[in-house]
């Protein structure tokens, strides 16, 4: 050993990450420690300004201090990516493992867009030493393709969320849509691969209450039976959750990478799941009929419909959806377990690469 430390490098408190830690430690067998830069706390554009500034110069800060650090795990992917934008820039001199939770690329627009793929093909694309996690195998092919990560610098692995069916928010009186009774309506929650035209479109004129909760979707027209929040995130989603009958995931584009923290949500709070497909979503996580039901994005919203008409039809299977969904959050789907599986990762990828003089990293 070297004196060297293991980091988490965290966007939330570094109290947040106990259970992953303890996970990852019983996993890897080492100590971890956890340095946080909090860049999580909302979306609001103002704050957005302060996320992306945090994004891009607490990475620097780290890599002026790698020496201090053996093993690095970045919660927030992109302290991985900035990391690895510097090193790259100022000369390849880390030696550090470095490893990135989650890496993800979705296609922007404009100058912008053409801007930020370039920046990220420099900072982790070919040729680079960091080594990401992705929470589908089949997006691993699509990641390659479109940023250049090889593939053998990324790891399918399923991702784990702390349990907030528990807690005190969840609890909560819900405040929004208070003629709306509990199990009456269907909750569509997030903002990232979303195709909300289609869901609304599809459920247009059957009757079926409709909340939306989005920071980013404001159509200029909904319909009666649809309702849209804006201004909840983080743990104040969590009465409107609890209090849906069943929650949809529309998909915008199947190959990316999109909606497994909100789909690990719906399983802990043993929620009936309906997922289009195909989509990385659908293949990595469900199991039709089994976990939840995937129904075919269609014109019209026919495979939907006839989703929706099954359940109120079948009165045990929404029940019988809801609680193979939270055993399996249970058995698979925890922080604790997600740590443990990380560690074991880290603990082979360290057994697999002995150093020059013949010592472990």
């Amino acid at each position: 050993m070297d004196g060297r430390v293991n980091v988490i490098l965290s966007d939330r408190e570094a109290a947040a990450c106990e259970t992953f830690r303890k996970g990852l430690e019983e996993g890897s067998g080492e100590k971890w420690t956890v340095w946080a830069c909090v860049s999580n706390k909302g979306r609001s554009r103002g704050y957005n300004v302060i996320r992306y500034f945090k994004y891009l110069f607490f990475p620097l800060e780290v890599y002026r201090k790698r020496k201090r650090f053996a093993k690095m795990f970045a919660w927030q992917v992109f302290y991985a990516v900035g990391f690895g934008f510097y090193d790259r820039l100022l000369g390849g001199r880390a030696d550090n493992l470095v490893l990135g939770k989650n890496l993800i690329y979705r296609p922007k627009g404009g100058w912008v867009g053409r801007l930020y793929l370039k920046w990220l093909k420099y900072a982790a694309g070919r040729g680079r030493k960091e080594l990401y996690l992705v929470s589908s195998q089949a997006y691993q092919s699509y990641l390659e393709e479109q940023v250049g990560v090889e593939s053998n610098r990324i790891k399918a692995m399923p991702f784990g969320k702390e349990d907030f069916s528990r807690t005190e928010e969840a609890r909560a009186p819900r405040k929004e849509n208070p003629d709306w009774p509990a199990g009456s309506y269907l909750l569509a929650l997030g903002r990232s691969n979303r195709d909300y035209d289609w869901l609304v479109d599809a459920l247009e004129g059957t009757g079926r209450k409709l909340h939306i909760i989005s920071d980013e979707y404001r159509p200029a027209r909904l319909p009666e039976n649809v309702r849209v929040s804006n201004d909840l995130s983080g743990l104040q989603v969590l009465p409107a959750l609890r209090d849906a009958a069943a929650m949809v995931f529309p998909i915008d584009d199947g190959r990316l990478d999109a909606g497994e923290t909100v789909l690990l949500m719906g399983f802990m709070f043993a929620k009936p799941v309906i997922v289009t497909g195909p989509s990385c979503l659908a293949a990595d996580y469900l199991r039709d009929g089994q976990n939840g039901l995937v129904v075919e994005k269609d014109a019209d919203g026919t495979s939907l419909k006839t989703a929706l008409a099954r359940l109120d039809a079948e009165p045990g299977l929404a029940a019988h959806l809801g609680t193979a969904a939270r055993a399996e959050y249970e058995a698979n789907y925890s922080e604790e377990e997600y740590g443990r599986r990380v560690g074991t990762w880290i603990r082979n990828l360290v057994q697999a690469a002995p150093t020059q003089n013949g010592e472990t990293p």
